[in-house]
């Protein structure tokens, strides 16, 4: 506002009315980032975050539907975007198992048994040999059909997927909004620089 007080104009109204719009533009500064990380800071996440999350699946075996859970939001205020970055994988049942968290930290070696049937049961594929003494199998079109009273199973082994796509995505995000934001301001931007 001080530059237009000072310059001298041919025309007094010329003068106050460009301070007033300068002033006006000044204001909606802020108002303007916000508007615009609000519409676009979620799809540059996805397009950063979102591709290295699916790029590390890929590489680490995950299925498509671990692949399908990833969750981001956003909230935008005065003090910036805070971005909200999950999976929501949990167990088919409804009971709420993060099955994520079992992928991402892993899980150690542990004896499982049945809670409300007589035995564990489930098919598999290319055949099997019982694995305790308290397991059978009987052979079926799809597989082998595998009974078992309680048995150890190999834990899940971490996958650390969530960390990795932090520690690479983030950077990449961050930078592809501060570029994409700048190139918005300049764009919008007057002749006075605001």
């Amino acid at each position: 506002m001080e530059f237009f007080q000072k310059t001298e104009y041919k025309n007094h109204f010329t003068s106050l009315k460009m301070g007033r719009i300068a002033r006006l533009r000044l204001d909606s500064y802020s108002f303007r980032v916000q508007e615009w990380l609000r519409r676009n800071a979620v799809a540059i996440a996805h397009r950063t975050i979102g591709e290295e999350f699916l790029k590390l699946c890929d590489d680490r075996g995950m299925t498509q539907r671990y692949k399908q859970s990833l969750v981001i939001e956003s909230d935008v205020s005065s003090s910036g975007v805070k971005l909200k970055i999950y999976v929501d994988y949990k167990d088919r049942d409804g009971k709420g198992i993060p099955l994520d968290l079992f992928f991402e930290h892993g899980t150690k070696d542990h004896w499982i048994e049945p809670i409300n049937k007589k035995a564990l049961h489930w098919i598999k594929q290319g055949g099997g040999s019982p694995q305790s003494i308290y397991s059978e199998s009987s052979e079926t079109e799809d597989g082998d059909s595998m009974f078992s009273k309680g048995h150890f199973v190999k834990g899940i082994e971490a996958r650390n997927i969530m960390t990795d796509t932090k520690r690479i995505g983030y950077p990449k995000f961050k930078a592809e909004l501060m570029r994409q934001l700048r190139d918005y301001m300049d764009k919008t931007s007057t002749s006075i620089g605001v």
